[in-house]
């Protein structure tokens, strides 16, 4: 079908066009009134096109907002040219507010003359909603950013203070403690003929209390410095100084026979001096729970990535085993097992600045297993 030549038909076929359009379209003559609007504005306005047609705005919509509308009007009427609003407010007959971005362009007669006014609307008020949910929800991501920034500031100053407060007392503890078992000691050799009875005993006991201050002292040093010490990252093979620190705990423990096993390759990209001091913690712990089995075994294999130390010594709770790693953390009474509670928190602080993870599970006298990663640098060199 061609296009209508009868004008009437041909005018017809144009309102039904812009009718079809999906933007609110509209047409004002010179004396602002609404002479064509399409379904789309009627719709936006919440009103039939026969109450429209022929009113102005200020029949239409509240009248700062006619205002506003007639003094972009005269604008475009005044200038000939676009008039470009970016951003404006419109209230439906059912008292909602639209948002609009609206384009008002001059339309001439044959010698040039500006007759009318037609107008093209984008509804935005979703795509302001949006905007403004967005900001709010990025100006309330920046605020927990910063919250958790200011949180991480002071955490790690006290982290700093605590460290430094730890190290320096620690530190400073061992001239005080080293003098206090000097005189006892010196207190038995000079006047040791002479002392009450029991009163040997009792200075023995204060030489046993310095000597376990002197090992937390020093648990707590290595537990201080492990944080600070650089890493360094190179090939080694973990069977290396596990065998040399089994050698050592069977040179000071002569007597005991525990089997040790080495299964599967033990090759990692790690800092020697911190993993020689995770395995001296996790080997001497295993020694140290096996001591009433017999035969006592320890083993330290491969699991995929993961290196693991197992035993067959006293085990623990299973519940417990979240509380190994914390400082102080003691799940079997000192009299049975000594030692200080420090070496698995140093241990986890280790594997951690490795990037890699450190878990145990034990069964009561049923051994222990300690599983740990080196990061993901660790594994076949």
């Amino acid at each position: 079908m061609l296009f209508p030549e009868e004008p009437a038909a041909r005018l017809r076929f144009l309102e039904q066009v812009v009718d079809l359009v999906a933007h609110p379209v509209f047409v004002k003559d010179r004396e602002f009134r609404l002479v064509m609007v399409n379904r789309a504005l009627c719709e936006m306005v919440g009103r039939a096109r026969a109450d429209v047609l022929g009113k102005t705005d200020f029949d239409i919509v509240p009248e700062e907002q006619a205002r506003f509308f007639r003094l972009k009007d005269e604008e475009m009427f005044a200038s000939g040219r676009d008039v470009v609003i970016d951003e404006e407010s419109l209230t439906d007959a059912r008292g909602v507010e639209h948002r609009l971005a609206t384009t008002k362009v001059p339309m001439r007669s044959g010698d040039g003359t500006v007759t009318h006014l037609v107008g093209i609307i984008h509804d935005i008020t979703s795509l302001k909603a949006a905007e403004a949910e967005l900001r709010q929800k990025n100006e309330e991501l920046a605020r927990l950013v910063q919250e958790r920034t200011d949180a991480l500031a002071r955490l790690k100053a006290v982290n700093a203070e605590l460290e430094a407060f730890s190290y320096t007392v620690s530190h400073d503890l061992r001239s005080p403690l080293a003098r206090i078992d000097g005189f006892g000691k010196l207190l038995v050799e000079r006047y040791g003929h002479s002392l009450p009875p029991g009163a040997s005993g009792l200075v023995a006991h204060v030489g046993t209390a310095a000597a376990e201050m002197r090992t937390l002292i020093d648990d707590l040093l290595a537990f201080s410095a492990v944080e600070h010490a650089p890493l360094r990252r190179e090939p080694m093979d973990l069977a290396v100084p596990a065998a040399a620190i089994i050698a050592e705990l069977r040179a000071a423990e002569a007597p005991r026979a525990v089997e040790f096993a080495v299964e599967g390759p033990m090759l990692a990209h790690a800092d020697a001096g911190l993993v020689r001091i995770l395995l001296q913690n996790l080997i001497g712990n295993a020694w140290k729970f096996t001591r009433h089995r017999a035969p006592a075994r320890i083993v330290l294999a491969r699991c995929a990535d993961d290196f693991v130390v197992i035993d067959n010594g006293a085990g623990f709770e299973p519940a417990l085993a979240d509380r190994l790693f914390e400082p102080f953390q003691r799940l079997h009474p000192v009299a049975d097992f000594p030692g200080t509670g420090v070496g698995l928190a140093t241990s986890r602080r280790i594997v951690e600045r490795h990037g890699g993870r450190i878990h145990a599970e034990g069964v009561v006298d049923g051994g222990a297993r300690v599983q740990f990663s080196l990061g993901p640098a660790a594994g076949p060199a």
